[in-house]
């Protein structure tokens, strides 16, 4: 378990992230963050995770004595020298204070600073406060994008890399990141840039790789890795807000509790009395009713709250009901069952009144 001080001593070192992202950008920044949860967890790492306190995320290990720091970029473009030493836009606050002939008092303007020299600013303030801790950046670049060909020319990297070590470029381009910069070095051996994850498909490709690292840590499973993605999800979520940590030993009991679940096949003729002819053809609504009957008894099953609102519907209704398979349509011209039919399938909410009706029916 990791030692309550370490959390402690990151939690109160200052920062001025103001915790804002682009709404488009949120899901590949919680996609970023459990890939990264999960290949820290194959590595056998005991580790605290932070959200947007530092840096975008933060993760740290007693036993390793080390704190890394990572930033996501969801930039669609190559990676170049360019990108690593520009300045972020210039913020001008709008003051609201007013001379006497009613014009705007001048606010200075903030500077701003390159990713490479966030990363190296984060780095020498985590090392001030952890003492002896290794402290290592990591900028997280969009995979779906190269590595610019000046950028690690005369180096033993090519544009197609997955990452890349500062300390692996051509001691020109270091001369080159620092004449640009206003630092006299970096630690070029604790700065390293991975192209991680796709933004195109970070979806996929983080459920793909949950069921890789599960399959490591524990054998043959029932993953579900869609509803163990959703449950982090929430969880990242509620830390954003809460500026409190995730550890490995959540993650695994996390983990254990999804894959013991016992996966209980609902044949379909159990329930062909509640559906329509084209439904009992409907493959996907077949597949949704196994799966939700597995995870619905999940705390933290993000489907869960529309499940009891259907319950309570069939509950209510249950002797007045002559069509089962018509209460899709009723309840999706209702006002309080809007939501949950926006941001849910056609079938997993007819699985959910399937479901709902079998438990009345037992």
């Amino acid at each position: 378990m990791i030692e309550r001080k370490l959390i402690d001593t990151i939690k109160l070192i200052p920062d001025d992230r103001s915790g804002d992202h682009a709404q488009d950008g949120f899901d590949y920044q919680f996609s970023t963050a459990i890939y990264l949860m999960l290949s820290h967890l194959k590595d056998k790492r005991d580790f605290a995770f932070m959200y947007e306190k530092i840096d975008d995320y933060v993760f740290v290990s007693d036993k390793l004595n080390s704190v890394d720091l990572y930033q996501s970029k969801s930039t669609s473009r190559t990676l170049t020298e360019n990108e690593l030493i520009k300045s972020d836009p210039v913020k001008i606050k709008k003051s609201k204070n007013k001379t006497k002939d009613n014009t705007d008092v001048a606010e200075p303007k903030t500077t701003g600073l390159s990713i490479l020299e966030k990363i190296q600013n984060n780095i020498d303030t985590v090392t001030t406060h952890m003492g002896e801790c290794v402290v290592k950046g990591h900028l997280l670049w969009n995979s779906d994008y190269e590595f610019g060909a000046n950028l690690v020319k005369d180096s033993i990297i090519t544009t197609k890399s997955d990452a890349l070590v500062l300390d692996d470029l051509s001691i020109k381009v270091k001369d080159g990141l620092v004449t640009k910069t206003s630092k006299s070095d970096f630690s070029w051996e604790n700065i390293k840039v991975n192209r991680l994850l796709s933004k195109k498909h970070h979806f996929d490709l983080t459920c793909k790789h949950i069921e890789k690292v599960i399959h490591s840590l524990i054998g043959e499973n029932n993953s579900y890795s869609e509803a163990f993605y959703n449950s982090l999800f929430i969880k990242i979520k509620e830390i954003r807000i809460s500026k409190k940590e995730l550890t490995s030993e959540f993650l695994l009991h996390q983990i254990k509790t999804i894959s013991s679940l016992e996966s209980k096949k609902i044949e379909k003729e159990n329930y062909r009395h509640l559906i329509s002819d084209d439904d009992y053809r409907n493959n996907l609504l077949h597949i949704a009713v196994n799966e939700l009957s597995s995870l619905k008894s999940l705390p933290e099953y993000p489907k869960k709250e529309a499940y009891n609102l259907i319950c309570e519907y069939v509950d209510i209704n249950y002797s007045i009901i002559k069509y089962p398979h018509k209460v899709f349509d009723e309840i999706s011209a209702l006002e309080k069952y809007s939501e949950i039919c926006l941001i849910n399938s056609e079938e997993n909410i007819k699985a959910m009144i399937i479901l709902a009706f079998l438990e009345k029916e037992v």
